[in-house]
């Protein structure tokens, strides 16, 4: 059975979305860094080529055909809110006597000078390692020697 994607409300066979997008000539497209602008330009090739994708599809083109570029600005969404570089996601164990920003200037913020701190998704908790209390060290096995 051959992959279909939903393109102009049909559901048309890989191949065919294939060769739509393979003609969209988004290779003659100048370089930019500008996310927003390379996202117009490419739903508007898509439209032009009548290539109708989902929000995923979509999302997995753009991710095909772009670039992870260091010095490129921020991309920002459709709110002026940056977006988070998943690539770049990170978390760290603060300890509990210490204050998450005090700690985010002092330990993160020396290296990376455009984090910030996604306060919906910060935890409070407590890390219980067992192995610490619990283990008990046994020597390996001493293989004897083949003559």
């Amino acid at each position: 059975m051959a992959r279909s994607f939903c393109a102009l409300g049909e559901l048309l066979p890989l191949a065919v979305v294939l060769k739509r997008l393979a003609a969209l000539n988004l290779g003659e497209t100048p370089v930019t860094t500008d996310a927003s602008a390379f996202i117009k330009t490419v739903k508007k090739s898509l439209s032009e080529a009548g290539v109708d994708l989902t929000a995923p599809q979509f999302k997995a083109l753009i991710a095909g055909l772009a670039e992870r570029n260091d010095s490129a600005p921020i991309v920002a969404d459709i709110k002026g809110k940056p977006v988070p570089d998943t690539d770049a996601r990170d978390t760290e164990n603060v300890p509990l006597s210490e204050d998450i920003h005090a700690y985010f200037a002092r330990e993160v913020l020396p290296h990376v000078s455009d984090a910030w701190i996604d306060e919906s998704k910060t935890k409070t908790g407590y890390e219980i390692p067992f192995t610490r209390p619990f283990y008990k060290y046994v020597p390996p096995r001493v293989h004897a020697r083949r003559s």
